[in-house]
């Protein structure tokens, strides 16, 4: 009996791409599938346009956040992988085309290998590309297919190298995961719930395009890499934070605290050149006051040789700071605020030698 596959697609003020995505979708030459499109409060047409697909196509489910929110893509992803009936979940990003091989591809690699959890492959790109993003390389870890375990590649916790929307993954482990959060930088959305699927399971890696990638001015990617290394930075850092909470591995928490350590030490070393130069930076203050409380580049924080040294008692006061640090920064301005809440906050997750 063939698998049933649940092709999930999060619509945000796609109008420009996103017929071409269901299309794509409808021209999979493995048949044994339904879409389900979650429409995250658009603005525009999108809406409009999947509504008239859906009333030609009786695989197609749309589904809404209440009163019409718009929650974010991973708000949108778990909607509808509660409401999928597929034994795997395709996620699929409403700019991007399936081609249509990959799944028939997809579902012989799992027949064919059943400790695999999830599978991704490598992408072409479609669209507008600056010359100093290139997606299609970052997504490329092999030149054959090949199983492995996330947690023992070079790039774990460093990069993202899986592209979501060429991930099929099982649906009965996928639905153990807890891969919502908080979130207020929109690049490690994806990357928190893959690694957390990939600290317990196997990936494959199929070597082939699996999808068209679209990059474009209004893309999370083209606007995230416009913004510059700080604010991948941030996002990098917001990742650590929430990961540190989710995960219950010991070993892979004390790393996630020295990778933590390392990043502060980089965000705050480019805000110290930065006030060097800008003579009249508000920030000259911040950072002298910072030097003279806690060496912030002299030394590492002890938690790192002892874990005992966390200032955390349980999961549920962890979980509380973060969630005041999102709540502040969505109140802040980009660059000196978020740069000077992280650092204070950060003194409250680790302790320090004196």
């Amino acid at each position: 009996m063939s698998k049933l596959v649940s092709i999930i697609i999060p619509v945000y003020n796609s109008a420009k791409f996103v017929a071409e995505t269901v299309n794509s979708a409808l021209s999979s030459e493995y048949k044994e599938f339904e879409i389900i499109i979650i429409d995250d409060g658009s603005n525009d047409e999108s809406l409009k346009i999947c509504e008239q697909i859906a009333s030609e196509n009786s695989q197609i489910r749309i589904l809404k956040h209440k009163d019409n929110q718009n929650k974010g893509v991973i708000a949108s992803r778990k909607l509808g992988v509660d409401n999928a009936k597929g034994d795997f979940i395709y996620f699929l990003d409403s700019d991007d085309i399936l081609y249509p091989k990959t799944l028939t591809n997809y579902i012989d690699i799992f027949e064919k290998h059943h400790d695999i959890t999830l599978i991704h492959g490598e992408v072409d790109i479609v669209g507008d590309c600056p010359k100093n993003i290139n997606p299609q390389a970052g997504f490329i870890i092999g030149n054959k297919d090949r199983k492995y375990n996330l947690p023992h590649e070079a790039y774990f916790l460093e990069s993202n190298r899986i592209c979501t929307s060429t991930v099929c993954v099982k649906r009965a482990v996928l639905e153990k995961i807890d891969f919502e959060y908080d979130n207020v930088f929109l690049m490690a959305e994806d990357w928190m719930m893959l690694t957390l699927l990939g600290i317990e399971n196997k990936f494959y890696y199929y070597s082939k395009p699996a999808i068209k990638y679209r990059v474009h001015p209004d893309s999370a990617t083209f606007i995230a890499h416009n913004k510059g290394e700080q604010y991948l930075n941030y996002n990098k850092l917001e990742y650590y934070l929430c990961l540190l909470i989710k995960i219950k591995d010991k070993d892979i928490q004390v790393l996630l605290k020295d990778k933590i350590q390392d990043l502060t030490i980089r965000i705050s070393d480019f805000y110290r050149q930065y006030s060097i130069i800008n003579k009249h930076s508000p920030l000259r203050t911040i950072i002298r006051s910072e030097q003279d409380n806690t060496s912030v580049s002299g030394h590492r924080s002890s938690v790192i040789e002892n874990n005992q040294h966390s200032t955390f008692n349980s999961t549920e006061e962890q979980t509380k700071l973060l969630k005041q640090l999102k709540t502040k920064n969505r109140d802040l301005m980009h660059g000196y605020g978020y740069y000077f809440y992280f650092i204070y906050k950060l003194r409250k997750l680790f302790k320090r030698k004196p």
